[in-house]
């Protein structure tokens, strides 16, 4: 609107008001101006103004619909839902036969979680009209609200069917089909609410992830980037285009909307966890362990103890000691972190009275997760007591590498050859380009002696990708063969 119409439109209010004022104080018993008042209070949004006349009219018109309808609705914008269902409980008294009373109960019991008590309501106004698209509406929110979807969908169809431009109606029964996974029927309901609602951005949303859930990227960006055009302020949007553009392998893009999300609500992890993930994914372990640091209050100690495990893997003992104090400092506890902060103790405090304690309270869990023992026998591994840690692995049958590593090193440590080598092998047979699996075969070799063996498993082993150098480095003789390998003094015929 231009300046001048703005100036215009706020010089009639003020005379309108001005003139609303003078009626009411010459006669505050008149219904007429007391509601004229009350009203343009409202529209203005002086809801407390409102109230005051609305309060002071009724005590000379108790009983008026009207009023009650309208002083009831002041009252939800104020949150006094007690009052204001004892208002709308009022109307359906006053005028039983009237919808307006009914379903504004049924709402006001939605917002205060008497959820059957709404259900009634809203019968009620469907027992007066039965097509009365609202209470329809709400019928179908109270049963998706109870995982009730199927009858959901039922009133939510009858709600669309009754009003079949009602934007609401769709968008509703396009999220009770989002639940169930109907993906394309969801988009076509969302389809419908953004032709009777075009600026509906929430619509475009949820068009956006339905398509991402169907693997349509190019179409979710683009259902995306037409909601971010209709409310650029929410950061969700923003989050969704960046785990799109994450699985498109657009990294940096996805970084830039990650980013623009955790600037618009700093304080909402959604944003943060996203650029966490990105960030490990492409390797950037300082803006992961940022990203971290900004949600580690939020963060379960589970997840805490992934990232302490993560770092620890990489060795970046600064990040370690850090991130472990943000959470001692945030009160975090869970059976995992202490593991964690059991190698933490024992790396900076071998054999402190903490380093104990922990470690007694860890070997009393019953029945330890996985990750929780694998910790333990790099506890004993660390502390040179291999048969401690053997214990622990032998039981523990898994896939991952990093569970079979811990347990090929107790073997090797412990010079049970035929066993370490028979389970490597086992490993290596389902992954054949594993390359640890090789390094720890040469680890096996130089022990028995066998130096062109060794130096023929290291060449697999570099050739399949081997980046890790710490198994070779650990092993004086394996590592002057790869020293004897890279100066070109090897043993191995050439390939």
């Amino acid at each position: 609107m231009p300046a001048e119409e703005i100036e215009l439109h706020l010089e009639g209010t003020r005379e309108k008001l001005a003139a609303l004022r003078s009626a009411y104080e010459s006669n505050p018993n008149s219904r007429e101006a007391a509601a004229a008042l009350a009203r343009l209070y409202t529209d203005l949004g002086w809801f407390n103004q409102a109230a005051d006349i609305y309060q002071q009219i009724m005590e000379t018109f108790p009983d008026d619909f009207s009023l009650l309808l309208d002083y009831g609705n002041i009252l939800v914008r104020r949150d006094e839902l007690d009052e204001a269902h004892r208002i709308f409980k009022k109307l359906t008294v006053v005028k039983p036969g009237r919808v307006e009373g009914w379903n504004n109960l049924g709402i006001v019991s939605l917002k205060k979680s008497e959820n059957d008590a709404a259900r009634d309501a809203f019968m009620k106004v469907l027992e007066i009209e039965p097509d009365n698209a609202g209470a329809l509406l709400n019928m179908g929110n109270y049963y998706h609200m109870r995982d009730e979807t199927g009858k959901a969908i039922e009133f939510f169809n009858k709600a669309v069917a009754a009003k079949p431009d009602f934007a609401d109606g769709w968008f509703n029964l396009g999220n009770a089909l989002i639940t169930q996974c109907e993906y394309e029927k969801a988009i076509a309901a969302y389809k419908k609410a953004l032709r009777y609602a075009p600026e509906f951005g929430s619509a475009e949303k949820n068009i956006g992830f339905a398509c991402e859930r169907l693997g349509r990227y190019e179409e979710a960006e683009k259902h995306y980037s037409a909601a971010l055009s209709l409310n650029r302020a929410d950061g969700g949007i923003y989050i969704n285009l960046a785990n799109v553009y994450t699985v498109q392998g657009k990294l940096d893009k996805a970084k830039e909307r990650y980013l623009k999300a955790v600037r618009l609500s700093p304080r909402e992890p959604a944003g943060w966890m996203g650029l966490r993930e990105l960030a490990l994914t492409k390797g950037d372990i300082r803006t992961y362990v940022r990203a971290t640091y900004a949600v580690v209050r939020r963060l379960g100690s589970d997840a805490i103890a992934e990232s302490l495990a993560i770092l620890r893997r990489l060795k970046r003992y600064d990040m370690v000691d850090e991130l472990c104090a943000q959470a001692d400092a945030a009160e975090k506890h869970g059976v995992a972190l202490d593991a964690e902060r059991l190698l933490v103790c024992q790396r900076k405090e071998p054999g402190a009275a903490k380093t104990k304690m922990i470690l007694k309270k860890l070997l009393a869990v019953p029945d330890p997760p996985t990750e929780v023992a694998c910790v333990l026998a790099e506890y004993h591994l660390q502390e040179k007591q291999y048969e401690k840690a053997y214990k622990i692995l032998q039981n523990i049958f898994d896939d991952d590498l990093l569970h079979n590593i811990l347990i090929w090193r107790a073997l090797i440590y412990l010079k049970r050859w035929d066993n370490a080598e028979e389970t490597i092998n086992a490993y290596l047979k389902n992954h054949p380009d594993c390359p640890e699996c090789l390094v720890y075969l040469a680890r096996i070799k130089v022990s028995c002696n066998d130096r062109q063996a060794a130096e023929s498993l290291l060449m697999r082993a570099l050739e399949h990708g081997l980046s890790d150098m710490g198994p070779v480095e650990e092993d004086p003789v394996l590592d002057d063969v790869y020293r004897s390998m890279i100066s070109g003094n090897g043993t191995a015929a050439a390939g």
